[in-house]
């Protein structure tokens, strides 16, 4: 016999965080409305937008997306699409169908808004967001990777295992085993962690579309979760983490030890001390801030997501221990916006 423990769990998005599913949105999905001060947009659903324009139409508009594809400095041709597609939106708005045509509302930096506006086939990467209702979440997969990457570098630090340079052996098994065969997952401990996928609190919570600049390199568009330093109010996503116990459960697989473990490990990208690439960007002080005034109560400091610079511990990589901040030591941050670095997060262990 053996029991489950379970925790309830609050997750407060400080920074955003961005978990990319690998493809971009639809040319033309994305729509900037023109007359919002918010720097809302629509995301829209293009089987939808057919519909709303005459089959010509229709057949322009994807004619000038290929082009536009092959030459994005094509602006009138551009231009003309953009034309297009305000028609289609606003003949559903005077139908009152747009609820047919937008698939869910998002939030536009500047940058991101100033791009779709010259270029409406920008390529922008997608979050990952509940098929049913478009809603942004936070699978319980990236909380588990990030919660083994810092518990299995405590326990290597405490037993004093140096990393095998060898690519083709394991790392976790070396940290939890001493032996460098790959982990059979029957004997992985980390099954009896189970950790639910993250729902937003409030359920108007909107993706935000933004700008990364990694390492001088040409910058990147992606949606990603909104977060207090957009909003400047707590964003918050609810969830669990339950812990199977069983006689061969190890010790370490405990609530308040996973927890300390990965506040100590991230805590050292918060204060700077993995990094060759100098001071954090200036516009992180409020962040930093917020997140050490809150040390000594019952939070725990952690990183989510993509572009942290973070390289997995649990990847058979020659040094797995380099998880700089920075675009692997180049001496540039991976920023949002050219301000501040994503997935800066606090998980509240809440009463049960």
């Amino acid at each position: 016999m053996h029991e489950m423990k379970t925790y309830s769990i609050k997750l407060h998005i400080i920074t955003p965080v961005i978990i990319n599913t690998g493809e971009d949105y639809e040319p033309f999905s994305l729509y900037p409305i023109r007359t919002s001060k918010e720097n809302r947009g629509q995301i829209l659903n293009i089987e939808s937008l057919a519909d709303f324009l005459r089959r010509n139409k229709y057949e322009e508009l994807i004619r000038i997306a290929c082009r536009g594809l092959i030459n994005p400095e094509a602006n009138e041709e551009l231009l003309k699409a953009q034309r297009i597609i305000e028609e289609a939106y606003q003949t559903a708005k005077e139908e009152n169908k747009l609820n047919m045509l937008i698939k869910r509302t998002c939030i536009l930096s500047p940058e991101a808004r100033n791009a779709l506006l010259k270029n409406p086939c920008k390529s922008v990467a997608r979050h990952i967001v509940n098929p049913y209702n478009e809603r942004p979440y936070i699978p319980g997969s990236s909380l588990k990777g990030a919660i083994r990457t810092a518990v299995l570098e405590d326990v290597r630090k405490n037993k004093n295992i140096d990393y095998s340079h060898d690519r083709n052996r394991s790392v976790e098994a070396q940290i939890l085993y001493g032996y460098n065969e790959r982990i059979n997952p029957e004997k992985d401990p980390f099954k009896y962690l189970k950790i639910s996928d993250f729902e937003f609190e409030n359920s108007r919570t909107l993706s935000t579309i933004g700008m990364v600049n990694a390492g001088g390199k040409i910058p990147v568009f992606t949606a990603m979760t909104d977060s207090w330093v957009n909003s400047k109010t707590d964003v918050i996503a609810r969830g669990t983490i339950s812990i199977v116990q069983r006689a061969d459960t190890p010790k370490w697989l405990n609530i308040k030890s996973l927890l300390v473990s990965v506040h100590d490990f991230y805590a050292d990208m918060l204060n700077n001390k993995c990094s060759k690439a100098g001071r954090v960007p200036k516009a992180m002080d409020p962040v930093i801030g917020k997140l050490n005034s809150a040390e000594s109560s019952d939070y725990y400091f952690m990183r989510l997501g993509h572009y942290i610079g973070l390289e997995n511990i649990t990847m058979n990589v020659p040094n797995p221990k380099r998880y700089l901040e920075n675009d692997k030591g180049t001496g540039h941050y991976i920023t949002i916006e050219g301000d501040y670095l994503a997935g800066f997060c606090q998980l509240e262990l809440e009463e049960n």
